[in-house]
């Protein structure tokens, strides 16, 4: 599908096919999704080449992930998924400014909270103690590791000790997100049996769309590996 457009008397072709990106430059996955983002009529083959250049440069580098869950929810027409983007926005305001120089920092790793303290919080959440309001909402940013868990917190009072071992493997994603990532060798060694795990703080997104990550490259209109 092409689109036509006149710019100083000038027609310009596009096709979906045409953006270009360097797998060493997570922001032009983002601005190639701007771009197509930018057109009129969309079709449902632009929308999930838009879904999968926001996807990619939020795993890419987490520093976009904030824009690119913006940019999605800009997109969506499912009110279910917008439900759920909505649910994993981190309450940091950092979103892509083009005159402002990106922090390389994830949001969701900018903390006032110490990490010895919210990791001590995740062990009370385990063992069913009992924690205030501010130890849970300091967890927010995270709550989309674990909702099933974090919903049924009633701050103040002592909640049970958790048994399902699902549960207890998404506290120990938590914890390894709030850690640091995969280096934290014991959490990674529970959570992966042993196996050493590949995290990524957006890997959630990539889920949720069901777009494997390790396809970067476009190539005759389908996203190939290397």
């Amino acid at each position: 599908m092409f689109k036509i457009f006149l710019i100083f008397g000038i027609f310009f072709f596009f096709s979906p096919s045409d953006f270009t990106v360097k797998q060493s430059d997570p922001l032009s996955y983002f601005r190639a999704a701007e771009n197509i983002a930018s057109l009129e009529n969309l079709s449902e083959s632009e929308r999930s080449d838009i879904r999968h250049l926001y996807v990619l440069s939020a795993v890419l580098d987490s520093s976009l992930r904030e824009s690119a869950i913006v940019g999605l929810l800009d997109i969506e027409n499912d009110p279910a998924r917008k439900r759920v983007l909505y649910s994993m926005r981190s309450n940091s305001e950092i979103l892509l400014v083009p005159e402002v120089a990106l922090k390389k920092d994830s949001p969701l790793l900018i903390q006032s909270n110490s990490t010895e303290d919210l990791c001590e919080t995740i062990t009370s959440i385990r063992l069913g103690k009992k924690i205030t309001s501010e130890q849970l909402q300091a967890l927010r940013p995270w709550r989309y590791l674990f909702p099933n868990v974090f919903d049924q917190i009633i701050p103040n009072k002592v909640g049970k000790k958790l048994q399902f071992k699902s549960d207890i493997h998404a506290t120990l994603l938590v914890e390894l997100a709030i850690l640091g990532g995969p280096t934290v060798w014991s959490a990674d060694y529970l959570e992966s049996g042993g196996i050493p795990m590949s995290f990524t703080i957006s890997d959630d997104l990539a889920t949720l769309f069901q777009i494997d990550p390790t396809k970067t490259i476009r190539k005759n209109g389908r996203w190939v590996s290397n």
